[in-house]
């Protein structure tokens, strides 16, 4: 139950319960002297204090407060209005930017390296993304170690100074995040097998995904494409191959086929030469006898 009372023409809304908490312990804490109306809590009310404080149901929560951006504001700090994970800085702006501000000897800038041990390539590239994630974050310590040094030496800070000083941190922190946001849109891409990084471009809607997906159901169907034109010509190329072998063995067995032919005519005719030669040779050698016999008939004559 709450009171609302009047103070100076305002009206304060008080909370019952709080303002019997309060009460119970001014009386426990005030005055020393006993009496009815300043005696100290009895020990039901010491339970119902404690009760409220260890009750495991309720918990304190800072209220949630909302910072509405008004004209000056952005005035004062336009890169509100730019997506913060998609607002990368050339090379060249962002040496300007450190270049500015003089380096701490006293500070690390480098990360530190990877031991020599035996690492995949796939732990070697992500250590790679992380350490320059790493050294831009280190130079962001740049423009706050001048700040700092600035105040101290004129102990005071104007206005100016102060504005440049934050849109100095949340641009270079926005690069810092669009730099994420472009690793994680070429793992997502090497790992899909998308050549190209199809990432939302600055001025998407808020929350917008990773990746385009326009672009990536483009990529997606050119890659397919090209995988198909790639599997065709493969199979054709492989189809002329066989069509080549099958020929060059039909022109092969034409070749032993006629090879055997004139073998064969050859032998037959080289055969028939003999045998005719044979033939010649008998008969020259009956000639022989038959003359043989007629020379011995004469003398036996």
């Amino acid at each position: 139950m709450n009171n609302t009372i009047t103070f100076n023409n305002d009206k304060i809304v008080l909370d019952t319960n709080k303002l019997k908490r309060l009460t119970i312990l001014e009386q426990h804490h005030g005055s020393t002297s006993v009496h009815p109306a300043d005696a100290p809590p009895t020990a039901h009310e010491d339970t119902d204090i404690e009760d409220e404080d260890d009750d495991p149901n309720l918990t304190e929560q800072a209220p949630t407060t909302l910072l509405t951006p008004y004209p000056a504001l952005v005035n004062a700090l336009p890169g509100m209005t730019k997506d913060f994970f998609r607002n990368s800085l050339d090379d060249d702006t962002r040496r300007s930017f450190l270049h500015e501000c003089p380096r701490n000897t006293s500070r690390q800038y480098a990360p530190p390296p990877l031991n020599d041990i035996e690492v995949s390539a796939q732990g070697q590239r992500i250590d790679r993304q992380l350490r320059d994630i790493q050294y831009r974050l280190s130079g962001l310590t740049r423009p706050i170690d001048l700040f700092v040094h600035d105040t101290i030496r004129t102990n005071k800070v104007d206005v100016d100074t102060a504005l440049r000083f934050a849109n100095t941190i949340h641009t270079l922190v926005s690069d810092v995040a669009s730099f994420i946001t472009q690793t994680r849109s070429d793992n997502i891409c090497r790992d899909t097998g998308l050549k190209n990084a199809p990432a939302n471009t600055p001025g998407s809607l808020p929350n917008a995904p990773l990746l385009d997906a326009g672009k990536v159901l483009e990529y997606t169907q050119l890659s397919q494409a090209l995988r198909k034109a790639a599997r065709n010509r493969s199979t054709q190329k492989n189809s002329g191959k066989s069509g080549g072998r099958q020929q060059q063995k039909s022109s092969d067995f034409r070749t032993t086929k006629q090879l055997d032919e004139t073998s064969s005519d050859k032998r037959r005719g080289d055969s028939g030469n003999q045998s005719g030669f044979q033939k010649g040779k008998k008969k020259s050698g009956k000639k022989r006898s038959n003359s043989s016999n007629n020379n011995n008939h004469d003398e036996d004559q």
